[in-house]
């Protein structure tokens, strides 16, 4: 059980990592947030990383990436 959630951890690291550089990346993370998380309290402590990707990605945007 520890191990699985180390690599859970480790794998939400890399992606959340990548989705600062690739607004595309946020943009996903952002659909799947969106389509499978709907417990409010897991939204609640999400809230932080979804300004932050929504950020990343409005970056690429008006970059045109």
């Amino acid at each position: 059980r520890k191990l699985e959630t180390g690599q859970k951890v480790i794998i939400g690291g890399m992606m959340l990592s990548m989705a600062e550089d690739d607004p595309q990346i946020a943009e996903q993370l952002l659909k799947w947030i969106d389509g499978n998380i709907t417990r409010k309290t897991d939204l609640d402590r999400l809230e932080d990383v979804i300004t932050e990707l929504r950020s990343s990605f409005e970056k690429g945007f008006i970059r045109g990436l």
